[in-house]
């Protein structure tokens, strides 16, 4: 007889105060330099909370190398998490254990699952799926295997996780861009919702000084293309940058050694990972803000400095881009250096306070409780459907 982890589609509750959720992520807080996923996933989960969604994260003990979290189950935000052991982790694939045993009696009446091939929440999505739990599935700009390990992924795809995204009763795309993508790979009742962005509880100092002409903060990896925001500071006499963030694929040094090569040590500052009140000093402290990827399907760093009033020069390979071109907060670029170039040359043109107002303008509909209400459509959806 299967055993059971949810409660019958029939005697589902409907009001929705009563629903109750599991988001499962990879890692999460206090695992911050794992990047935007933790921030989206935080802020989602309050913004949830607070519209009185009775929220549960289930989570691994480890960002990938990177901070380690004890295991066990403990209130974060005043919202319980519980943190599984990873036994194994290559990038993004991992295997942690402790799933069977959580799920075990629980009653989730939705699970949402994040990210794609990560063993745990593999795991928790088959257990969800074969109780009878309605899945929400959020790739999180996973789905096309572009970065690394191209093969071990196509063999997790075809073994088990085409199997299980397949029944997801929604697919969440966090912008247009990853809306196309995920219908042309066949992904099922695809629905966006925007990541949500924390507003800074203060604005911008008026006599703040501007450092840098150009910052990036965020995770340093070669699908971020920052060699072209060194090629832009040499391109643009007398024009500065700022690079921060947590190096993730061993790129840090690479960069030092570019701009010592290319004689623009003087110009550009390096710093390793910041917390966020150091993030938002820094992007208070430049004229712009760039995010030259190859790929994005939001682009949350950007969407933070908008929210701080930077204005920003994104690739059109990220999502948040036609939210950028159509409220004239940045400019919006072809990948590479050239198109970098030009396009920080058109923002430092800019009155930094007009164009600092529209960049914040832009992403109020972004504001966690805003998203969160979307959100909460999506999982009434989902439950309905699930019946």
């Amino acid at each position: 007889m299967r055993q059971r982890y949810g409660t019958a589609s029939q005697e589902r509750r409907v009001r929705f105060r009563s629903v109750r959720v599991l988001l499962c992520v990879p890692a999460y807080a206090p695992a911050d330099d794992y990047g935007g996923p933790v921030t989206k996933v935080r802020l989602l989960a309050r913004g949830l909370a607070n519209r009185g969604v009775a929220v549960e994260i289930l989570t691994a003990d480890f960002g990938f190398g990177r901070t380690r979290v004890p295991t066990g189950r403990r209130l974060v935000d005043g919202i319980p998490v519980t943190y599984l052991r990873r036994l194994v982790a290559r990038g993004h694939l991992s295997v942690s254990v402790g799933v069977k045993e959580y799920m075990r009696g629980q009653q989730f009446d939705v699970v949402h699952s994040f990210g794609l091939r990560d063993g745990m929440v593999s795991e928790t999505t088959r257990r969800a799926l074969a109780a009878g739990i309605p899945v929400v599935v959020e790739p999180m700009g996973m789905t096309p295997a572009r970065v690394r390990s191209f093969r071990l992924k196509g063999v997790f795809d075809r073994a088990l996780g085409d199997r299980l995204t397949g029944r997801a009763v929604v697919t969440i795309a966090t912008s247009k861009l990853e809306d196309e993508q995920l219908r042309v790979a066949g992904f099922p009742n695809v629905q966006i919702r925007y990541n949500p962005v924390e507003f800074p509880p203060v604005s911008r100092p008026d006599d703040a000084p501007r450092s840098y002409d150009i910052c990036y903060v965020g995770r340093l990896h070669r699908v971020k293309r920052v060699p072209d925001i060194l090629a832009a500071v040499e391109a643009l006499p007398a024009k500065t940058a700022v690079i921060a963030g947590p190096d993730e694929d061993g790129s840090g040094a690479d960069l030092r050694a570019e701009a010592v090569a290319r004689g623009i040590t003087d110009r550009v500052t390096f710093r390793g990972w910041v917390d966020p009140a150091e993030r938002l000093r820094l992007l208070w402290a430049s004229r712009c803000f760039a995010l030259p990827s190859i790929t994005e399907n939001f682009g949350s760093a950007a969407a933070e400095a908008m929210a701080a009033g930077v204005p920003v020069v994104v690739t059109r390979e990220c999502g948040i881009a036609p939210l950028v071109e159509m409220s004239g907060a940045g400019a919006v670029v072809d990948v590479g250096p050239a198109g970098l170039t030009d396009g920080v040359t058109k923002v430092l043109q800019l009155d930094p306070h007009t164009a600092g107002a529209a960049a914040r303008l832009a992403v109020v509909p972004l504001a966690p409780d805003s998203v969160a209400a979307a959100q909460r459509v999506i999982y009434e959806s989902a439950i309905a459907g699930g019946r």
